[in-house]
Parts: structure tokens; sequence; C-alpha cells
């Protein structure tokens, strides 16, 4: 298998041997035709938080910077190393041999897509992710939450309460939709409302298969997700809104052999939609003034 570069999944800009990269494990669905694309997880939905590395030329990572992402990847794929999991997923092989979990626990089991590999330069995605957007607040609502739970949790091991269901703002799937799965739980009245407060603070959730692993984790591990994640997830968020508001979807990384590239071909692109837009944008003020 020879040397090949790939593409940012964002910027669809060459990426070399050598380049710092932020690296998604992602789902591509089983979706049957192009009607019902909507979100911007249609076509590749991030499946956890994203790993960072160089790109090697062979389709995955080297010199993966160690962290809880890549700590929990290894473990619930049942790797050895987080180099050896990209590896098989860039092999293409997955159903085989990748045995990180793609069903759902809560319906009929379902495989949820096949996984891909999206990739793009550290400094692209961490300046893209920088400013708030419309979900910031939808974030912060989310963190108040995660803090009253961990406080819910420690009154009820006071309590001697055991087998809590899993955090009821996980942005993974709707809790809302399974809620009298949840109260199974046998909960004295006073913890039981404050349960019921949380799930109902919820405001954001992921309407796909959009970081699917959060589904899947045990509680412990989705509270070390959760907390030790919280930058992670801020920037996808703002990600995730970004391309709400193009809207567009996120684009796989284009490796399949790929060499050839030509950067003046990008420029030329990208000055013709840079003229459009400014043009778009003059219109756009100009029907805001007269409605005003």
């Amino acid at each position: 298998m020879g040397c090949f570069n790939t593409t940012g999944f964002i910027s669809q800009l060459p990426i070399l041997g050598g380049d710092k990269v932020v690296c998604f494990i992602a789902l591509a669905p089983n979706y049957t035709g192009p009607n019902g694309l909507y979100s911007p997880s249609a076509l590749a939905a991030p499946y956890f938080f994203p790993i960072y590395g160089y790109y090697n030329e062979y389709g995955y990572l080297e010199d993966v910077q160690k962290t809880f992402v890549t700590n929990l990847l290894v473990k619930y794929s049942k790797e050895k190393s987080i180099e050896d999991l990209l590896e098989k997923i860039c092999r293409d092989d997955d159903e085989k041999k990748v045995k990180l979990p793609k069903s759902y626990k809560f319906v009929r089991p379902k495989t949820v897509g096949t996984f891909t590999l999206l990739f793009e330069y550290e400094d692209v995605y961490n300046a893209i992710t920088k400013k708030p957007t419309y979900l910031s607040k939808s974030f912060e609502d989310m963190y108040e939450v995660l803090n009253k739970y961990i406080k819910f949790l420690d009154k009820a091991k006071k309590e001697g309460i055991k087998n809590i269901p899993n955090i009821p703002f996980n942005i993974a799937y709707d809790f809302r939709s399974i809620y009298k799965e949840l109260f199974k739980i046998d909960l004295p009245e006073n913890l039981k409302e404050e349960y019921k407060s949380l799930i109902l603070k919820q405001r954001f959730y992921f309407r796909d298969d959009t970081m699917f692993l959060l589904s899947q984790l045990s509680q412990e591990d989705e509270l070390t997700a959760m907390v030790e994640g919280k930058e992670e997830l801020r920037k996808f968020l703002n990600l995730y809104a970004l391309y709400q508001g193009i809207p567009s979807y996120f684009k796989f990384s284009k490796t399949a052999g790929e060499q050839q590239y030509e950067f003046k071909d990008f420029q030329r692109i990208h000055n013709v939609v840079g003229k459009k837009l400014k043009v778009l944008i003059k219109e756009e003020e100009a029907r805001k003034e007269e409605e005003e």
C-alpha cells in the first residue's frame, strides 16, 4: 500500500505527510438515497471527540496525542493502541475487525453506519470553531445541568441508591423519548422530581448519529468524557452550528491514492466564490435596510 495525501473535511485542502491535524472517527450513515439528508452530519457523522496527531501518508495518524479521548476509544474498541484502531478503520475492513459499538441499545438492533476517518488542519479547525454561535447558550445550559447531575448522584449514593440511569442530558440522543424507561428505577419522591427536572432542562440533542459513542458509554466514562471534553464539545458545537448556518454537510476526507493537487486551482475557486459572496452580502444588507 503506497503513500497518499488526504483532504480536509472542512477546507477540502490537501493534507500531506507530517501535517498537524485533527482527526474524527466518523460514521457514514446507512442511507438508501439522497432524501432526508438534513443535518450537517448527514454524510459523515463524527462519532466521538477528536484525536490530534500528524498525518502519516498512509491514511491515519502518527505521534498521536494521548488523551481521555484516545483512552476511551481504545477501551471500547478493545484495541492495543489508538494507532491500531485508526489503521483498521482506514483499511476499510471495519465490518470484520473494528469492534467499536455502533448499534442502538434502546430500540431494536440497528447498525448506524460504516466507520471512516475525517481529517483537517488543526489550526484551521481551531480558528473556525473559536467564535461563539447560537449553540453556545445550549452548551452553557448543558454544563449547568451536568454540575447539578453530579450533585444529584452524590445524594443518591448517600441514600444507598444504585444504578441511576446515565446522564440525562446526553447529547447523543433525546432522553425525553425514552422517559418511561428511565423511571423504571425506584427513586424516593424527592429525588424523582429532581431527576425529572434535570431531564426537562436539557434542550439540545443531536437528531442524528452525531457523537454516537456517548450513548454507549458507562456512567463513569460518560462523566469523564463530558467533564474532560468540555472544550472539545464547545468547539464541535460551534462547528455544527456554523454548518447549519451555511447550510452544508461535513465532507469526506478524500484519499484513495490521491496525490495530485494544484493550490492555484483552490485559489481560483475561492476567489470566484469570495467575489460572489461579497455581492450576496451587500444584497442582504440592502434588503435588511429596506425592511427597517
